[in-house]
């Protein structure tokens, strides 16, 4: 037995590294001394039904979200899904996060326009936006298009659904 996967068939030493074995419900032979449960580690990548499920988990979840991946992270995961190659660290970090972010960004796209009622009589006011997961902390401290314009208050910027929209004022003579 490997971890909770029934061995078919221990195959002869073909070189250097571990033995490899043939295993019910994987097509292609892996290493005596392989991963067969989740979650991958680095360096051990996962073996098995265990990642083919994951994987096909993966790709349903995106689908029913809508959420697109590009082409080779889908045809890495397709590869998972058919056993033809394992669940690495790195692949299912880097589709997590994607997820991650994609959400965050749908919800942050989700929040209504602001209206307030006032003396001045009804305004619209934009969304409150929280910083993305995608850009550091340092993007949002300091505004990189006024770098230039030190000491004007010619320009007032705000960012609006991940996407700088410019509201212009016009320099006061006093």
């Amino acid at each position: 037995m490997l971890g909770k996967l029934e061995i078919e068939k221990i195959l002869p030493r073909t070189g250097r590294g571990p033995r490899k074995v043939l295993v019910r419900g994987c097509p292609t032979p892996i290493p005596f001394t392989a991963l067969t449960e989740l979650p991958p580690r680095r360096w051990k990548p996962v073996y098995g039904p265990a990642a083919q499920e994951e994987a096909r988990r993966l790709m349903r979840e995106t689908k029913a979200e809508r959420i697109n991946f590009g082409w080779f992270t889908k045809m890495n995961l397709c590869r998972v899904a058919k056993g033809e190659r394992p669940l690495s660290l790195s692949l299912c970090k880097q589709v997590r996060e994607y997820l991650a972010r994609k959400r965050a960004e749908r919800e942050v796209i989700r929040q209504p326009l602001r209206f307030q009622l006032g003396p001045g009589g009804p305004r619209v006011l934009w969304r409150i936006l929280e910083p993305p997961t995608t850009l550091p902390p340092s993007w949002w401290s300091q505004n990189p298009l006024d770098a230039g314009e030190q000491g004007r208050k010619s320009r007032a910027r705000r960012a609006v659904s991940g996407l700088r929209v410019a509201v212009l004022e016009e320099p006061r003579d006093s």
